[in-house]
């Protein structure tokens, strides 16, 4: 087993400073002091392109050290009552249920009536696999809670890396600040920060009202909300297992921290606060195919435009499937009315069009839509006005629905993923890779590669057998390659804008960082700044044409492949996102 471990460690935080990148091989952990094999920079298969990267990568690994740097500890309030919430089996927010769901009873006719029979074996199917989904949430609960009891009242570290697209993640699994709620609302800083007055805890109301779910109103209300929040949340932290409110917020063991937090803030004088305060995109990925298009309507729904107060991109695509079901339903289709009675609310649109710009489709969308189905109907939010045998066909038409609203929605970024896979088609057809450099000077090189299946066939005592594997050959996917690029390209300019503003903030003396892509945190009186870099850095990035930059590079590097030019752009200037107050909020 020790040889085991050294081949394929569980990797944990680390006690000690990790250890800054200096290139591709050297940084993260200490692995000459503790054998550890080593972790590269960029996490990729591709032992090639590692081999002839041009290292150091200097901003990449400035910020990634920047973020790895920073302490932190496990906030032993919510540790507590997480382990009591766990041992009485009780599933609040991200909490699985310790304990299968039954099968239904067997149907006397089960035998004998096919209907009956089918109906059954369908409930029972649905019910196994959601029992196989609890198994992993409780694997996942259980490895949380015990590294958070490892690391109780200790400081430690996150060591990070990047995959090859130049996002940054935190190498230790399970229990890190990009983990699910449970694991965030574990996590606070080991620097704390005092704060002095109301508008230096201006961002800990915000985000307390966004924790909760309030964040759909303007900034001014959501710090108003949380003021008049206070004296439930003090009862709340004195007696978290008594006063149960928590557990109606939209991420209730995230808002559960807050309410500590902020409780402790209204009745300390001297207060310093340690908890990380984030400030989310509004559907970044959309966000950036905005800017890139210069597409208006796309930049004011997304919040990239200035608005007086923030807009729901998942309202307005959910009001348009709305319309639509009304104007079917006055033509008498057959399915609409049924849908019209469950409320269709932002939550139906919410996981198709977040996944949309990073290559989602149609049969997505319609995966999306069955789940949405079987979670409200699970939960008891809606009257299933259908029967079982219907659900293909009704979902099947909500989907189509939904689908056609959000291309509604987004024609201009459609236009932008559609010549991305063009591109990426051509170049991939002549079995060479795509590469790029991002605006924060990382390297990206994509390259699928095509598997062949192989089956060894052999007899174990007696017993035929075989075994099956994929094997990589030397062909490129021009499939793979030409569903990946969007979503790459997309995901290498949201790494670039984290990177870009983790350099910034450091040199204006914000050194405690809690980031997760499209959702950068810091302390609440260093909030404001950190907010103003994001737009100025993303003013920075986007002012420069990145489709033609794009365009430009990959027709002088592949001069015999003619390659198509960017779409037509709309109007919008990049330089509004400067006053844009929801942007990130």
């Amino acid at each position: 087993n020790s040889d085991r471990e050294l081949l394929e460690p569980f990797w944990l935080p680390t006690l000690e400073l990790p250890k800054p990148w200096k290139n591709i091989w050297d940084g993260g952990y200490d692995n000459e002091s503790t054998y550890l094999p080593e972790l590269p920079f960029i996490k990729t298969n591709n032992m090639e392109f590692l081999r002839n990267v041009e290292t150091p990568i200097e901003m990449p690994m400035e910020a990634t050290n920047l973020i790895q740097q920073t302490p932190f500890t496990i906030n032993e309030d919510v540790y507590n009552v997480m382990g009591w919430a766990w041992e009485q089996n009780l599933c609040i927010g991200d909490l699985p249920n310790r304990v299968d769901e039954s099968f239904p009873p067997i149907p006397i006719d089960f035998k004998t009536n096919d209907d009956v029979n089918r109906r059954w074996r369908r409930e029972a199917a649905k019910i196994f696999a959601n029992n196989l989904s609890q198994k992993s949430k409780r694997l996942l609960t259980v490895k949380v809670l015990h590294i958070a009891e490892k690391y109780l009242h200790k400081r430690f570290f996150f060591p990070h890396q990047c995959d090859f697209r130049g996002r940054v993640y935190a190498v230790p699994s399970f229990l890190n600040p990009q983990g699910p709620s449970i694991s965030k609302s574990l996590l606070t800083f080991n620097r704390p920060m005092k704060i002095k007055n109301d508008e230096q805890a201006r961002w800990l109301g915000i985000h307390g009202a966004n924790t909760w779910g309030n964040d759909k109103v303007t900034l001014d209300e959501r710090v108003f909300w949380a003021h008049d929040f206070t004296e439930e949340a003090i009862k709340i932290a004195n007696n978290p297992r008594e006063v149960g409110t928590w557990q109606d917020a939209d991420d209730p063991w995230c808002f559960l921290a807050w309410c500590f937090e902020w409780a402790k803030y209204k009745t300390q004088k001297s207060f310093q606060t340690t908890l990380p305060c984030s400030m989310d995109a509004t559907n970044n990925g959309l966000q950036l195919l905005s800017l890139l298009m210069r597409d208006r309507d796309g930049a004011i729904a997304t919040n990239v435009a200035a608005n007086d107060c923030p807009q729901d991109i998942y309202g307005i695509i959910a009001a348009g499937i709305t319309n639509k079901l009304k104007r079917d339903a006055e033509q008498g289709h057959e399915y609409a009315g049924g849908w019209l009675s469950c409320s269709i609310s932002r939550s139906l649109a919410k996981r198709p069009t977040m996944v949309y710009p990073y290559g989602g489709t149609f049969y997505s969308c319609r995966a999306y839509v069955d789940e949405w189905y079987q979670d409200q109907i699970k939960s008891k939010k809606i009257v299933n006005p259908f029967t079982e045998d219907d659900r293909y066909k009704v979902t099947g038409y909500l989907a189509k629905l939904t689908w056609e609203s959000i291309n509604e929605v987004l024609d201009r970024p459609a236009d932008c993923m559609g010549w991305l896979r063009e591109i990426a088609h051509r170049i991939a057809s002549q079995q060479l890779p795509i590469t790029w450099t991002t605006p924060a000077g990382f390297p990206v090189h994509q390259a699928y590669p095509c598997f062949k299946n192989n089956k060894v066939e052999t007899k174990i005592g007696g017993t035929a057998t075989h075994v099956k594997w994929l094997q990589e050959t030397d062909k490129l996917s021009p499939f793979k390659a030409r569903n990946g690029l969007s979503p790459n390209f997309i995901h290498s300019l949201d790494s670039a804008l984290l990177m870009r503003t983790v350099v910034e903030c450091n040199k204006e003396g914000i050194y405690d960082y809690c980031m997760i892509h499209d959702s950068m945190g810091t302390h609440s009186p260093n909030c404001q700044k950190m907010s103003e870099i994001i737009r100025k850095e993303t003013f920075s990035i986007f002012s420069v044409d990145r489709l033609s930059e794009l365009h430009r590079n990959l027709s002088e590097h592949y001069p015999q492949i003619d390659l198509p030019p960017p779409p037509s752009y709309g109007d919008f200037d990049p330089k509004e996102v400067l006053e844009s107050k929801y942007f990130f909020s």
